[in-house]
């Protein structure tokens, strides 16, 4: 091809036709200037295309990410959720202890009250006589 355009120059030049040789030329600035921009626009949307897959591949990590976070954090909850249920559970358990341990420790006093008044009367009842 470029043989073709340096004939063309060459006989241009020679018929001494500077008019059509300076037309010539001025066109063969613009078709290159034309099929620089033209590549210039195809390797920009070249690079959008490559900055948008990036971009969706990225946002699908995150997505994956906060899903697994989200299971994660809804297994940790249903732990404390079991855990505060175990530990309430202990908690009924010792107040029902508690309670036991103190109608133990009424009933006792109660006897040992009743046992006081009973050798009390009888110490009465001995210095009486």
């Amino acid at each position: 091809m470029i043989p073709f355009f340096r004939k063309i120059r060459k006989k241009m030049a020679d018929e001494n036709k500077p008019m059509k040789y300076t037309r010539y030329a001025i066109g063969e600035i613009v078709l290159v200037v034309i099929g620089i921009l033209i590549a210039l626009q195809i390797n920009t949307w070249n690079e959008e295309r490559k900055t948008r897959i990036i971009e969706t591949k990225t946002l699908k990590e995150i997505r994956a990410n906060l899903e697994m976070d989200l299971v994660e954090i809804s297994q940790k909850d249903f732990l404390a959720l079991k855990n505060d249920a175990s530990f309430i559970n202990f908690l009924n358990l010792a107040i029902s202890e508690n309670k036991m341990v103190q109608n133990r420790a009424q009933r006792t006093s109660g006897y040992i009250n009743d046992l006081i008044d009973q050798i009390d009367k009888e110490l009465g009842d001995q210095e009486g006589n």
